[in-house]
């Protein structure tokens, strides 16, 4: 067929080059598409006021997030054969081995993996929550029921049942050492950090201890939806979630399809 087509200017690309020539030019088109985009979108947001302070924060705790799926999500994504998730870690935030206090690399049900740090440089204690990476995880994404809670704070308390019941796991098993850590360094304060599902539980377990720590903050990239609207963790004012623009899971809940089924079945 592209052999009867080449006065239209269909070339057999395929012949021409190798595949592996092909796919790169395809990957570079992609990031060249990708940063015209991002022009564009600077050149529309110029005179809007920038915090600029809170975007090197996130982009800072960002790194602290993605760590913690360990080597294998490196090797994965870009062929970096560590072959070690502490050797990783280190080598991705730039704390020192002697302040990795905890890291518990293998998630169960309800309780993803985590990492928890000393950040000398900003005095900080970070409690960094893996995201989907094991069935155990999706075990996990499919409790996706709505179930309620409470904290001692007044007010509706509402989340993602798998995500609240990791949360809870979580804090009976950190808690003793992030109070630990907290009382043996003076003037830190606690940051949790999560990507995806790790964002979601991060955003429960900063609910769950946010009259216990002061200045505790809450740091979340791709968060799915984890409560409602009007209901805590939604509601707090101590969290900050970074979404892409247009991610179906970081507003998608059974509630919506449930709203979803019952529109198109009048139809």
């Amino acid at each position: 067929m592209i052999t009867q087509l080449k006065e239209h200017g269909v070339v057999d690309i395929f012949r021409d080059h190798s595949k592996k020539d092909i796919l790169f030019s395809l990957l570079a088109l992609s990031k060249l598409q990708s940063a015209a985009a991002y022009y564009e979108d600077q050149k529309k947001n110029e005179g809007y006021n920038v915090n600029r302070k809170l975007l090197k924060r996130l982009a800072y705790y960002s790194v602290f997030a993605n760590a913690a799926y360990g080597w294998t999500m490196e090797a994965a994504t870009k062929g970096k054969l560590d072959r070690g998730n502490l050797k990783m870690l280190v080598r991705k935030t730039g704390i020192d081995e002697e302040h990795v206090v905890d890291a518990k690399w293998d998630s169960k049900t309800h309780r993803p993996a985590y990492f928890i740090v000393r950040d000398l440089k900003h005095k900080k204690i970070v409690l960094s929550i893996r995201g989907t990476f094991s069935a155990r995880d999706v075990l996990t994404d499919l409790c996706a029921s709505a179930e309620t809670f409470e904290t001692g704070h007044r007010g509706k308390h509402r989340a993602h049942q798998g995500m609240l019941e990791a949360a809870v796991s979580l804090a009976a098993e950190t808690k003793d050492t992030v109070d630990q850590e907290l009382r043996a360094n003076p003037g830190y304060s606690l940051v949790l950090v999560g990507h995806s599902l790790g964002g979601g539980v991060a955003a429960v377990l900063g609910t769950m201890w946010e009259r216990d720590y002061p200045n505790l903050q809450v740091y979340g990239y791709g968060s799915p939806c984890v409560s409602p609207e009007d209901a805590r963790p939604t509601t707090c004012k101590n969290m900050i979630a970074v979404l892409g623009e247009g991610d179906p899971f970081s507003c998608l809940s059974l509630g919506h399809i449930a709203n979803l089924s019952k529109a198109l079945s009048k139809n």
